[in-house]
């Protein structure tokens, strides 16, 4: 999409979501970040039962690093950086697209 659709899950909603500020394709990077990390990781990167924390945790946490298991299956460190960088908490800092991740 372009993203901008509003509705959101809270363990994948980029920060610009949550603030209610203005949404495009980087907010569809932010949430493929989310997925990939979870896909190497087996956990998403902020894990919490209540909502609330998990969107506190998207608007003011750094995403943690990949756990020391998954480097020892033989992730790559340059890909845990390309999920990070998805994961940036401004847009600006993020792939435009998710066709530029992909390259």
């Amino acid at each position: 999409g372009d993203g901008g659709d509003r509705a959101m899950t809270p363990g994948y909603a980029a920060p610009e979501q949550i603030s209610a500020g203005p949404v495009d394709r980087r907010t569809d990077v932010y949430a493929l970040g989310v997925i990939l990390y979870e896909c190497l990781t087996g956990q998403v990167p902020f894990a919490d039962p209540r909502p609330a924390h998990v969107l506190a945790a998207h608007l003011l946490a750094a995403p943690p690093p990949f756990p020391p298991e998954v480097r020892r299956r033989g992730v790559p460190q340059e890909l845990e950086a390309i999920v990070l960088r998805a994961l940036a908490k401004g847009p600006e800092d993020r792939w435009p697209t998710v066709k530029a991740l992909a390259n």
